[in-house]
């Protein structure tokens, strides 16, 4: 990938002359700005400002000239400095924003479509927000038991949203954006943050109806609707889903995604506006120190292989028996468990497949765990060979956060947490042999176990430390 490095000549106003011909070109090409959390993703052309004396050291903007040509926001450049159209500047007072302005408290609103997500995936979110002065609702479908009062305890109102998490019902969807509409109105909701299909699509309309100003989406993976299987009713869901969120995106004020394929999807499809701007995050991010490093306890004569996972095909649990039991019939003292919830419908894993992968190759089903700290701990390698079109999975990042090696696919939302060979190993998709190979490798070789494991935690406080991406999210959607 080339890199140049092009010299800025100084500019006191956004709009103004006095910018070479170069940026203004790249600022054409790249309409919308598209911030990057971490630095995986930055390969970049830099302009700097060394022949600029009057204005700040150090000051740049990386535009990479890979899949999207994204702009990144690095330190001192605040992101609202970033407007459609215009080059920027890190010095102009109509760009520059007005901290003290932005510190009063602000009414934000959160909703999800699985209520228990608001706990797990957006709570530290919840606490930072509440930490910071504002006022924070989350919105969810009701649950057995109440989640209401753990929402409550980070701070945070909660106001029940009776919804159907799947399937299109005209009349019943009308009724919610109705009464989500009614909701954020009476909330008097500043800034409304939806997540997962429906609160994205049917969030977005909600918020234009009630007049709320400032509304973002979360996209946490695209799920059943986008996983690449044949089939006329697949085709028909996967037209549904896109149409849906490009209704959606359109009146958002700003896109959040986990991994850079999906962007790239929603790009390439035009479900993504040219001129919307996005951030690219590390998932959901993890929670160093309460899946704090935990060094392998396992005897090297007895590994043991875990998968965390709702039990369903697109996850990967079918290839995760086949290739256990392949390994089995050559070292039968390796050890291999599952632990997740089952669900129904033509993707869920029946009763009886799971009888029968427990005696064909003695694999362990555990069921689902509220604590997986630990499953982990007294695992040696975290297995999820997942084509399900993740965001990027928390399984994954809790387990890398424990120092824990990791395989799984070369799929979007999985490839961004391995460096293969380095912390992990990548397989193909539905590739049994090759997920053979890997797991068997770490009996072959089990120091890997190790040394890889120390890698992942390395990755997971460098990448996906839930403490800079919240704080990107923030930044991103101008909350101070």
């Amino acid at each position: 990938m080339r890199q140049v490095e092009r010299n800025v000549n100084q500019s006191r106003d956004c709009g103004k002359a006095g910018h070479n011909t170069v940026k203004q070109k790249a600022i054409r090409e790249n309409p919308a700005p598209v911030f990057l959390a971490g630095t995986k993703y930055s390969d970049p052309v830099i302009w700097t400002d060394t022949e600029a004396p009057k204005l700040r050291q150090e000051k740049t903007i990386a535009i990479a000239k890979d899949w999207e040509r994204p702009i990144k926001s690095l330190p001192g450049w605040p992101p609202c400095c970033y407007h459609p159209g215009r080059p920027p500047s890190p010095v102009s007072p109509s760009c520059v924003p007005d901290r003290q302005a932005k510190r009063h408290c602000m009414h934000i609103t959160i909703f999800g479509s699985f209520t228990p997500s608001l706990i797990k995936f957006r709570g530290p979110l919840i606490t930072e927000m509440v930490r910071r002065g504002h006022k924070v609702c989350a919105l969810g479908p009701p649950t057995v038991p109440d989640m209401g009062s753990q929402i409550r305890a980070m701070g945070a109102e909660y106001i029940p949203m009776p919804m159907q998490r799947r399937g299109l019902n005209p009349v019943a969807d009308a009724a919610l954006i109705l009464r989500l509409a009614r909701t954020l109105r009476s909330l008097k909701t500043d800034i409304f943050l939806g997540y997962t299909i429906k609160p994205v699509v049917y969030g977005m309309l909600a918020a234009r109806l009630a007049g709320i100003p400032r509304n973002y989406a979360m996209i946490t993976g695209l799920g059943y609707a986008f996983t690449e299987t044949s089939g006329f009713r697949r085709r028909m869901i996967f037209s549904a889903a896109k149409g849906l969120y490009a209704a959606g995106l359109r009146l958002a004020n700003g896109v959040i995604f986990q991994n850079p394929d999906d962007r790239a999807l929603f790009a390439r499809m035009g479900v993504l506006p040219k001129d919307k701007p996005s951030l690219i995050t590390g998932g959901s991010g993890v929670a160093l120190d309460h899946y704090g490093f935990s060094p392998v306890q396992q005897e090297r004569d007895a590994p043991v292989f875990l998968c965390l996972s709702r039990l369903i095909r697109a996850k990967g649990v079918g290839e995760f028996a086949e290739a256990a039991r392949r390994i089995r019939s050559r070292h039968a003292h390796a050890i291999f468990r599952v632990a997740g919830p089952m669900e129904k419908g033509e993707d869920g894993i029946t009763p009886e497949e799971l009888a029968a992968w427990k005696n064909d190759c003695g694999l362990e089903t555990l069921g689902p765990v509220e604590d997986v700290r630990p499953l982990i701990a007294n695992a040696s390698v975290y297995v999820l060979p997942s084509y399900y079109r993740e965001g990027t999975p928390r399984s994954i990042l809790e387990a890398m956060s424990m120092g824990r090696a990791v395989i799984t696919t070369n799929a979007p939302g999985c490839r961004e947490t391995v460096e293969h060979g380095i912390n992990g190993f990548l397989v193909p998709v539905h590739g049994v042999g090759e997920l053979e190979q890997a797991m068997e490798r770490f009996i072959m070789e089990p120091d890997l176990v190790r040394t890889m494991g120390r890698e992942s935690r390395r990755l997971a406080e460098e990448r996906f430390d839930v403490k800079k991406v919240n704080r990107a999210i923030l930044e991103f959607m101008e909350i101070a």
